[in-house]
């Protein structure tokens, strides 16, 4: 599966200098990256390389990344699982709606 960002980008978006988390913080990068690349109906062939990313959706990985660091067990994440509002909006000319 594509990783949106890389574990240096948000080492870097974090403000992190140590090693100590980057297990965690690669973790947080897999399940943001499979759940951005499911919300926007992409795969990996969508984005061959990371200069086919969309800058959109890169920054949407590194908020969501960022909030999972920030707020592991979800305590201030909106009702229902959802992305945050920043993340919907950085993702919503990708999003196709689900029409039943």
């Amino acid at each position: 599966m594509r990783e949106l960002v890389s574990l240096e980008e948000m080492k870097e978006n974090l403000n992190i200098l140590t090693c100590d988390d980057d297990l965690k913080i690669m973790g947080f990068i897999s399940s943001a990256s499979a759940l951005i690349l499911g919300h926007i109906s992409a795969t990996d062939e969508t984005y061959p390389t990371e200069d086919f990313i969309p800058p959109e959706v890169k920054q949407a990985t590194i908020v969501l990344v960022s909030h999972y660091y920030e707020d592991p067990f979800g305590e201030n994440w909106p009702a229902g699982g959802e992305f945050p509002p920043s993340i919907r909006s950085l993702l919503s000319e990708f999003h196709s709606p689900v029409i039943s």
